[in-house]
């Protein structure tokens, strides 16, 4: 909302939470889990000083295995051919556009040379099963370990968003995206973060951000900031996909924001965002300020409450 504060910052290191679960869903058991796991010594190792070795599995990752760890982090178990292609994605994005290799090994002669995926896989913590299946079944560390990254590299928080955004492929691979997006971009209680992940999102992706947008606006610290940015993306045109382009996507959105607009204190803000989305229209042809109005407004209020202002 225009002048309220930001809330409080946040802890530098919170309690992690599992990256496959959004936190309303958390069991007991994995928030005690989470309470008593404190990877901080653990991980200052493994991002120590920069390794061209590892002598008996000792000094920092190589940044190849630093991409097959954050991988690990995000996909936790997964065939081995996924996991190794999208640390692959996230190593390439990190590469200078137009910038050859230093190396006079071509990338194949330069991974044969080095040690084979399955033992990086093994060096960094995880197993690999008899079909090729890794197992990395430590969500709370996978959660710390992308905080951590988040934390102490601020210049990889963008190419993080886009590799995450870029690897949400399928639905159970989406979910993990999204809990892990959201778990980034709400991190330190500001939307700075989640305006950069809908620049990035909003035409590749709008189904993921509309799915984010529902964890920021239900969560306690940055939900009225987060509306607030909802209010301004339903007046600009490029973010109407996130309004998201096909009649189940619209449907799933109207499903999870209503529950929201229902709740206490939000009605006033629920009716100034159906008044932002007037100008929208989905391709259906179906006003989406209308749309929603008639959903969520009680029949007998409507002649109360008015999407329009009465003529003077």
């Amino acid at each position: 909302m225009a002048g309220a504060q930001a809330p409080a910052r946040r802890p530098h290191l919170r309690a992690p939470y599992p990256v496959c679960t959004g936190r309303r869903h958390l069991s007991l058991e994995d928030r005690i889990t989470a309470a008593l796991s404190d990877w901080r010594d653990h991980l200052d190792g493994l991002f120590g000083e920069v390794a061209t070795t590892h002598g008996n599995a000792k000094g920092s990752l190589t940044l190849e295995d630093r991409c097959l760890l954050l991988a690990l982090a995000v996909r936790q178990s997964a065939p081995l051919p996924t996991v190794a292609s999208t640390a692959c994605a996230l190593q390439q994005a990190l590469a200078p556009k137009g910038a050859g290799t230093r190396s006079s090994l071509s990338p194949a002669q330069s991974s044969f040379a080095g040690r084979g995926l399955r033992r990086r896989i093994q060096d960094v913590g995880a197993a690999v099963g008899s079909q090729d299946t890794v197992l990395f079944d430590r969500p709370a560390h996978g959660r710390a370990i992308l905080e951590y990254v988040w934390d102490n590299y601020q210049a990889m928080r963008e190419a993080m968003l886009a590799w995450l955004v870029q690897s949400a492929a399928g639905d159970s691979a989406a979910d993990l995206s999204v809990a892990a997006l959201s778990a980034l971009v709400l991190r330190h209680g500001t939307t700075a973060h989640l305006t950069t992940l809908g620049a990035i999102a909003r035409e590749s992706h709008p189904d993921l951000l509309s799915a984010v947008l529902d964890v920021a606006v239900h969560d306690e610290h940055v939900g009225r900031l987060a509306w607030d940015i909802l209010y301004r993306w339903a007046e600009q045109k490029p973010y109407a996909p996130t309004v998201a382009p096909d009649p189940a996507s619209y449907g799933r959105l109207r499903a999870q924001l209503l529950p929201a607009l229902r709740g206490h204190n939000m009605f006033r803000a629920g009716m100034e965002l159906m008044k932002a989305l007037t100008d929208v229209t989905t391709p259906q042809g179906v006003n989406a300020g209308e749309d929603f109005y008639q959903h969520l407004v009680d029949h007998r209020l409507q002649p109360v409450f008015s999407l329009t202002k009465a003529p003077v």
